[in-house]
């Protein structure tokens, strides 16, 4: 261990050594075969067979030899009639609004395919010989594409609203219309609201850093204060249950509810007092820290890039992922429902079958395979990029917390972001790749069960036994990667601290954390509400602003306006989502640095007591006994 703060900083940055190599080349090596898969499926597969129809015969359109030059499914109108024919989808090459086919495609025509009978007379018998299909063609009705795929009728055409009734085509066409027709034509609102959200959130930060200790003692008082009220309220109903202002939804039969609602309430209630009181060093320790991690972000502002850099890895790396997903899926065998037929009836010989949007996938146990590795890979991966970006803010809040800072009070600390960056890739790969695969792990195992579960609900729907089976197996997967999940994160602090391995750090930051069960109990529950209540207020907030604006504004209610919204209830839940993830960026970060802080502070007085370099708002948790008892037992050890 060390003996001085400056003797912590200085092992941060000089005694430094690779950890768990061996598993960091593994790593490299899974992620090299991730990747090389990946492009496997980008060049021999074609996403368009996930997505592209089927015509009658079950040609997919673009994508099929004889209608390659054909992307684009069409339903022509049965002849004589003004209805549109569902079932005898025809591929064509262009989908042809009304101003085309007034204009330079006036003469274009579309086929619609027929059955007749060719009959031959053999001994004198009259017998059906073949079948022949014939067309006959018809002038086309404007359309529209949808996903470079569909052609559906114009909004001012005469046959919209068949496609409007017809769920299957609706639900998979228009909705996404509308969904992508909102999100592109309201981009300013998302992008102010994101901005606002970051600047609201570190407004938040510092009204949180002005009066933490109110804060957290409200936050105690008032939930002691409901549990209590609940509590008594339900046992003054069973105890005098005739009397007025009673629980309506807890009849004169279930008076039991009522007791055990009051037993659980006050309970917590109780016990929630004694430990406020029992543990009022931890709520100070809280408190304290509360107060330095505000300090930490606004004295290291660049600490903000660390989760955005980290959001956009994660984020362009799925999505390099799912789309190689579905390019590897795509080199399955697909082949359409049959959902009917034309000519002489379902069971007609030579019959042909009707074919629409919906397709089956055959995949063989090498595709499976193939998709297995990258499924977990793509978990590793993601899961390494975020163990790597609480790496460097926890190596940020450990460079911070034993900088001794200057008579201003402010500490010099320098660049800590991208050096922590620069020692988490090359010095610990290999350790951020263990806890990385072990949260991968519980992820790919969860995924297997939700599977398992879904093909049980549609094979066996009456067989309660194996679904129960498998949801208290995925809560106990969920269980395992909540605690190694909330366990890593103080790993990574440890490793900052001392540059030891996984199962090194593990085992003493399992230690720290038992050692003060009380003070993380405290700072997990006072972190989350901060967190959350910050993350609600604001997201709630921006997003009830803009839909009032939505509502209210002429450039967003005028139907000829670049920026009409016609789905404002989707713009609301876009804007609120998006105010959310920015906010949550930097609440995320908050969260990370408070772990920090109270980690510096308790691995700070078991080893060296009160330095200069302990935030102002901990000082006086370490008092001058403690300090003096401390530099006694170092004094013995030989450490100073």
């Amino acid at each position: 261990m060390y003996g001085s703060a400056g003797q912590a900083k200085d092992r941060m940055r000089e005694v430094r050594g690779c950890t768990d190599v061996i598993f960091g080349i593994i790593f490299v090596a899974f992620f090299a075969a991730t990747v090389g898969l990946f492009m496997h499926g980008y060049i021999e597969g074609d996403m368009r067979r996930l997505y592209h129809g089927f015509n009658y015969a079950g040609k997919m359109c673009g994508i099929d030899e004889t209608v390659a030059n054909k992307p684009y499914v069409y339903w022509p109108v049965k002849p004589n009639t003004e209805d549109i024919d569902f079932q005898t989808p025809i591929c064509v090459a262009k989908c042809w609004s009304s101003a085309d086919l007034a204009g330079e495609y006036r003469d274009v025509r579309v086929k619609y395919p027929e059955v007749s009978s060719e009959t031959t007379l053999e001994g004198g018998n009259q017998v059906v010989d073949t079948e022949k299909i014939t067309y006959t063609t018809q002038v086309p009705y404007g359309t529209r594409h949808v996903a470079h795929a569909y052609c559906i009728p114009e909004e001012s055409s005469s046959f919209t609203e068949q496609f409007k009734n017809n769920q299957a085509i609706n639900s998979s066409a228009a909705h996404l219309r509308r969904a992508l027709s909102s999100l592109g034509s309201m981009w300013p609102l998302l992008v102010v609201s994101g901005v606002v959200a970051l600047g609201l959130a570190f407004l938040y930060l510092w009204l949180l850093s002005l009066c933490a200790g109110v804060m957290v003692v409200t936050m105690l008082v008032v939930t002691i204060s409901v549990l209590a009220g609940l509590g008594g309220y339900a046992l003054y109903h069973y105890l005098y249950p005739d009397a007025e202002y009673q629980m309506s939804w807890i009849t004169e039969d279930h008076m039991t509810y009522a007791l055990v609602i009051a037993i659980v309430c006050l309970t917590l209630a109780g016990l929630l007092a004694l430990f406020s009181i029992c543990f009022c060093r931890s709520i100070r320790i809280v408190i304290g820290a509360v107060d330095a991690a505000s300090d930490c972000i606004f004295d290291m502002p660049k600490l903000l890039l660390n989760p955005i850099v980290n959001c956009t890895v994660q984020i362009a790396w799925y999505s390099f992922c799912v789309f190689g997903i579905l390019h590897l899926l795509s080199l399955g065998e697909v082949t359409s429902n049959n959902k009917g037929t034309i000519g002489l009836g379902d069971n007609g010989t030579g019959s042909l079958p009707v074919y629409g949007l919906h397709r089956d996938f055959v995949v063989d146990d090498t595709l499976w395979a193939k998709l297995g590795i990258c499924f977990f890979g793509m978990l590793w991966f993601a899961e390494w990029v975020g163990a790597l970006g609480q790496f460097v803010t926890a190596y940020a809040v450990c460079d911070w917390y034993f900088t001794p800072p200057d008579s201003s009070g402010d500490r010099d600390v320098g660049c800590p972001v991208w050096e922590g960056f620069g020692v988490g890739m090359f010095y610990h790969t290999g350790t951020l790749a263990i806890g990385a695969f072990l949260l991968a792990v519980c992820r790919f195992i969860k995924a297997v069960l939700e599977y398992l579960k879904r093909q049980t609900q549609q094979s066996t729907p009456d067989n309660p036994v194996v679904q129960t089976f498998i949801c208290v197996a995925e809560c106990l997967v969920s269980c395992c990667e909540c605690l190694i999940r909330y366990l890593n994160s103080f790993v990574w602090i440890e490793v900052a601290l001392n540059s030891n391995g996984y199962c090194a750090s593990a085992s003493a930051a399992f230690g720290r954390l038992a050692s003060a069960a009380p003070t993380f109990a405290l700072l997990e529950g006072a972190g989350r509400i901060f967190s959350f209540v910050g993350e609600l207020g604001i997201s709630a907030g921006l997003a009830f602003l803009c839909y009032f604006l939505m509502e209210n504004t002429t450039v967003f209610t005028d139907q000829d306006s670049a920026f009409y919204v016609e789905n404002k209830e989707l713009g609301l839940i876009f804007v609120f989502l998006i105010s959310l993830a920015c906010a949550m960026l930097v609440m995320h970060m908050f969260d990370e640095a408070l772990h920090g802080v109270v980690y510096c502070f308790l691995e700070e007085a078991a080893t060296t007591g009160r330095t200069q370099c302990t935030p102002p708002s901990l000082q006086d948790l370490l008092s001058s006994t403690e300090y003096e008892a401390k530099q006694v037992e170092m004094e013995d050890k030989g450490m100073v």
